[in-house]
């Protein structure tokens, strides 16, 4: 990380009104190196709880006033034993996260020592065998609430929220980013922010509908609004085949779409034959001519092929045609509940395989939660 990147974490965090349970300030406070030790699995473990990637312990600052004020403590040189402390904490952690120290000048005469921790993801992160995690200001044993221990043990990587850090918004399309304005203006016509959308520039608008973070693109931002010669930045197949198949089921015609997946919709609908059928309702003479598929469903089946997919299968989204039937196909079992919950009990899960992406494709009307 930059000292730029480091100076905006200690300011953005001093701005809030108290202590969270992800961050701890303190000021000259020299820990000993089992309590650093507790302080990373418990800030670790209540990033998780609290949806954050990371977590800090950051001395330099008042923990009463907030105040920048600067630290004598230094970890960089610190040893236990023959060991340097970095290793030692590292060596004591289960599983092994990629925790960092920071030190460097805030301002002048204004140093600060900061820990980056990552957040646990599926498991609790321990120290000496312990497991801890932070309520309000305090930090205890994390045993001692077997609810928080059981959502750490559920949580998940939302896949989906990634940086990719090697790509830039000339990685997007900027013709699906001014059509995604249109959708989302259509959206929130009555929201009281409605007259500054079109006042917003690219990186400002795909904040706001959350497919970017501060800027910085995601795996999502990539799916929806990627350029096709982008795919490769993060790794996945990102490919929806239409195969169209005889009565003899054999193959006679396909056609692969890559993204940007915001546009690809339309594309498919072209593609698929939904011809015109006449039918006779009870009690009339009169026949009626319909779409052979209903428009809508086949989005909505797309869409959400689309926003479940797993990707790190890196396996394609695939519709195949026959005569008679339209089938829809992508990877990855039901995230949360059976199929029974869905189609019997009109089942709404508690969280999805990306969450992100979800929320993404929500403000952009594709999918309804």
């Amino acid at each position: 990380m930059t000292i730029s990147e480091l100076k905006n974490i200690v300011l953005e965090l001093s701005k809030e009104i108290k202590e969270q349970e992800w961050f701890e300030f303190k000021l000259n406070n020299k820990l000993d190196n089992q309590t650093i030790g507790e302080y990373i699995s418990a800030l670790s473990n209540s990033s998780c709880l609290q949806n954050r990637d990371f977590g800090y312990l950051i001395w330099g600052v008042n923990d009463k006033t907030h105040e920048i004020e600067g630290t004598k403590v230094s970890l960089k040189n610190k040893k236990v034993g023959n060991q340097e402390l970095e290793f030692w904490l590292n060596l004591n952690l289960q599983p092994k996260i990629d925790f960092s120290i920071h030190e460097f000048e805030y301002e002048l005469d204004k140093k600060i020592c900061l820990i980056k921790i990552p957040a646990a993801i599926n498991q609790p992160t321990k120290f000496k065998g312990k497991d801890f995690i932070r309520i309000d200001s305090n930090k205890t044993e994390l045993k001692n609430f077997p609810d928080k221990a059981r959502r750490i043990w559920n949580s998940t990587t939302d896949w989906s929220a990634e940086i990719v850090e090697n790509a830039t918004i000339d990685d997007l399309d900027e013709n699906a980013a001014e059509i995604a304005r249109q959708r989302f203006k259509e959206k929130n016509n009555d929201k009281i922010f409605f007259s500054d959308i079109d006042n917003w520039d690219t990186k400002t608008f795909l904040d706001k509908i959350k497919v970017t973070k501060e800027g910085k693109i995601t795996r999502t931002a990539l799916i929806l609004f990627g350029k096709s010669e982008s795919n490769y930045k993060i790794h996945s197949d990102l490919l929806i085949s239409w195969i169209y198949m005889d009565e003899k089921r054999i193959k006679r015609y396909f056609e692969i779409f890559y993204p940007p997946f915001f546009l690809v919709i339309d594309k498919v609908l072209q593609k698929i034959r939904n011809e015109k059928l006449l039918i006779l309702p009870e009690n009339t003479l009169i026949p009626l001519s319909v779409n052979k598929y209903e428009e809508w469903i086949i989005r909505e089946l797309l869409n959400n092929c689309i926003a479940h997919q797993d990707y790190t299968q890196e396996s394609r989204i695939i519709i195949t045609e026959t005569i008679d039937n339209l089938t829809f196909f992508n990877v990855g079992n039901f995230f949360q509940g059976t199929i029974e919950s869905y189609v019997l009990h009109d089942y709404t899960p508690p969280k999805y395989r990306n969450r992100f992406l979800v929320n993404a494709m929500v403000n952009l009307k594709m999918v309804t939660v």
